[in-house]
């Protein structure tokens, strides 16, 4: 996170990993079942186009983050353009959302 200050206005530049967690750390739906079109929105296609991040960027930066175990990931079956159909929908793990309300924090 970077705040720059210029003609009396903050700004607040966000890297592509603290722009991930904000955007899961939203009351986003989460699945209620495999085939719920309600989280859509944690899908990598959505994701993309949200966080206006390619697609290549976006799933190195997501396994990278699920490895450091801030994020999970559980598969859903949805018709999709993958191949068999399934996708998978991304959330936070207990640390990721503490590091969503570190960066609340630092942002206020």
């Amino acid at each position: 996170m970077i705040l720059r200050a210029q003609h009396r206005e903050v700004t607040i530049e966000l890297d592509d990993r603290e722009r991930i967690i904000l955007y899961l750390a939203q009351d986003l739906p989460l699945p209620e079942s495999k085939y719920d079109v309600k989280a859509l929105p944690r899908t990598v296609a959505r994701m993309v186009e949200a966080l206006h991040i390619t697609r290549t960027v976006l799933y190195a930066l997501l396994e990278s983050m699920m490895e450091e175990l801030i994020i999970a990931h559980h598969p859903i079956a949805l018709k999709t353009k993958t191949v068999g159909g399934y996708s998978n929908v991304y959330v936070l793990t207990p640390e990721g959302n503490l590091l969503a309300e570190a960066l609340r924090r630092r942002a206020i």
